[in-house]
């Protein structure tokens, strides 16, 4: 068979189905995990309900003892949105991990999990939420058998896309420091609290190189331009924008973005970044 195939395998093993509950299953290893999809039911009171959003609040995935990503279900299904993915779909929770809105097939499945000869376990963990009725989780896993293999020095290339958030209560003019800066950042991804705005972003970075300067309608603009959603979030940044995960934000020392509000609030942060490994 042609290693590239992808299969699509439903799961067993996730325990702790409950309300409230945290579930968790064991991710098979030795191949190359291109997506996990969710799907899942509960009762809400008297209403049935698969949509993810009503059922699960938190998704967790860990290599070993490490956290890679940590994300609400609300943000995976506006980042669905920003990138005009059918994921964000009420029926349905799409975890990706080859990413289907870049530019190329080559950009998408470098991002690939490829787990050959990985000696760790890959955990994908659920935080549901409470109030719910006979809760249910099914995970189909979507992968292939093949690696992608750096031409010049053999060896297998990993491009691991990482996704976690902070808060941070801002003035109406406030900084964010970015003290993640070790790895390559292709977006960033601000969440303004309910009923707020949030109306203009510069980016610096290595203290003095101002990277971007831009009102929201005009970054906006800049984002419709390239087939982005700029509604999904409050304002993102995006360091790839023509979706070549090459191009991004690499290489500096600091970075901090200086946020104008239309009022002082507490701004959630999704910082978006690419690892070599499952670091």
């Amino acid at each position: 068979m042609n290693p590239g195939t992808r299969i699509y395998e439903p799961l067993s093993g996730l325990s702790g189905v409950a309300s409230a509950g945290t579930p968790a299953i064991s991710i098979p290893t030795n191949r190359r995990h291109m997506m996990n999809k969710v799907f899942c039911s509960a009762m809400l009171g008297a209403v049935a309900t698969k949509n993810p959003v009503d059922i699960i609040e938190k998704v967790i995935h860990q290599i070993g003892t490490k956290t890679i990503r940590e994300e609400y279900v609300e943000d995976i299904v506006a980042w669905a949105k920003h990138n005009k993915l059918p994921s964000g779909v009420a029926d349905a929770l799409a975890l990706y991990y080859a990413e289907p809105p870049r530019a190329s097939v080559n950009d998408e499945v470098i991002s690939a999990w490829d787990t050959f000869g990985l000696n760790k376990d890959f955990q994908l963990k659920f935080k549901l939420k409470a109030g719910l009725t006979t809760p249910a989780l099914e995970i189909v896993n979507v992968y292939d058998s093949n690696q992608m293999i750096d031409p010049v020095s053999k060896s297998r290339v990993l491009q691991i896309v990482k996704r976690n958030r902070s808060s941070y209560n801002l003035g109406t003019v406030g900084d964010i420091v970015v003290r993640e800066v070790g790895l390559p950042i292709t977006a960033i991804y601000l969440k303004a609290a309910a009923g707020n705005t949030i109306d203009h972003v510069k980016v610096t970075v290595d203290d003095t190189q101002v990277v971007h300067d831009l009102s929201l309608d005009q970054n906006n603009s800049f984002l419709a331009d390239y087939g982005y959603d700029p509604t999904a979030f409050s304002y993102v940044v995006r360091f790839d924008t023509e979706r070549q995960i090459m191009r991004r934000m690499e290489n500096i020392r600091s970075m901090v973005l200086k946020v104008t509000s239309s009022a002082a609030q507490s701004v959630d942060m999704i910082l978006e970044q690419v690892a070599p490994d499952y670091i």
